[in-house]
């Protein structure tokens, strides 16, 4: 009779145990369905918030509260995954930059626009501008912090060299003045007057001409 209960005993326990470990399995499926769920739900919530704050921030730029914009669109750049929409954030941004005295901001939008648009002929012409004004930005702050530094005769010198005026000679002999052992500035000198010296040759006439006495 003992062994009878005894064998009764052990197939409950055993029925109970794989009761447990269904129960078990069970729960564990809830739990990774509802992570699941809840990560899904996350994700798009956090995209949603990401998507309403670009859509804020090109809001504020388009209805000219750039100053308002610009902390927002330099998040929503780097946040986004919409192209139209990180084109858009991005020239705002831009324009935002530009016209409220912070140029160097701009920096911010250009690096993503070169990386993410490199063909788009918006994107490059509004880049050419942005760089063409961050350089005469920084032009006129070495004339003003420094404007008896050899550095700012070597720009001029450049600047009239591009435009094939070969006054640029008088600059390097200021440049000469100066700073007598810069590297190279005798060259530049030579070459200077030897362009000079072809063009009288040629007939040339006027501040071309003229440049050699300067």
């Amino acid at each position: 009779m003992w062994s009878v209960r005894s064998v009764t005993f052990s197939a409950y326990n055993r029925q109970m145990l794989r009761c447990f470990q269904c129960l078990v399995l069970l729960l564990s499926a809830v739990v990774v369905t509802t992570a699941d769920g809840y990560g899904q739900s996350a994700a798009k919530g956090s995209a949603t918030t990401a998507g309403g704050e670009a859509q804020r921030a090109l809001a504020f730029a388009e209805g000219g509260h750039c100053k308002e914009a610009l902390p927002l669109l330099k998040r929503a750049i780097r946040q986004g995954s919409d192209k139209d929409v990180k084109k858009r954030i991005g020239l705002d941004g831009l324009h935002c930059a530009m016209t409220q005295g912070v140029p160097y901001e701009a920096l911010d939008f250009l690096e993503v626009m070169s990386r993410e648009f490199p063909r788009d002929p918006e994107v490059l012409y509004a880049a050419t501008h942005a760089y063409s004004d961050l350089s005469m930005r920084a032009s006129q702050d070495l004339a003003r912090e420094a404007p008896f530094s050899f550095q700012v005769h070597e720009l001029n010198a450049e600047a009239l060299e591009i435009q094939g005026k070969w006054d640029q000679a008088a600059e390097y002999r200021k440049i000469l003045e100066i700073s007598p052992m810069l590297p190279g500035i005798h060259a530049r000198l030579g070459r200077a007057f030897v362009e000079i010296a072809a063009f009288t040759h040629r007939g040339g006439t006027g501040e071309k001409k003229l440049s050699r006495r300067a």
